[in-house]
């Protein structure tokens, strides 16, 4: 599916998380290059939040893309919290926290490709070239 302009960037981003998520649940990844992946995750989540709080301002907090992204700030605190603890624990290495981090990591993507990004396009964006916000 073809996602308007300006959730293209992140979807891409998506692609690469997936494939961190897949490394994660399989035990194929590299710690050392966890943290990099990290601060690329630390970024992405700032991203979504500041474009769509501004794509939503206005609507009512009633409105049902409200709570999309109430879920979706959750998750991204959770993800977090999730890679803090690893790291401050030296869980690293445990398998079980791994896999757990690396299935949240996918069912949030999944959540934000299949639900939330068409929500924001339907609600708050046009698909074409004027990129016009409405309401």
């Amino acid at each position: 599916m073809r996602r308007h302009a300006q959730l293209q960037p992140l979807s891409r981003s998506h692609h690469q998380t997936l494939r961190l998520a897949r490394q994660l649940k399989q035990g194929k990844w590299d710690p050392d290059d966890f943290r990099a992946k990290k601060l690329e995750l630390s970024h992405h989540f700032s991203e979504e939040e500041d474009l769509f709080s501004s794509l939503v301002y206005g609507l009512a907090d009633t409105h049902p893309i409200m709570a999309q992204l109430s879920r979706m700030i959750f998750e991204h605190i959770v993800i977090m919290a999730m890679i803090s603890r690893l790291e401050r624990s030296n869980s690293m290495k445990d398998p079980e926290q791994i896999i757990a981090l690396g299935t949240l990591l996918s069912e949030h993507i999944k959540f934000e490709e299949r639900e939330l990004f068409p929500s924001l396009e339907q609600c708050c964006l046009i698909n074409s070239t004027t990129d016009v916000l409405m309401r």
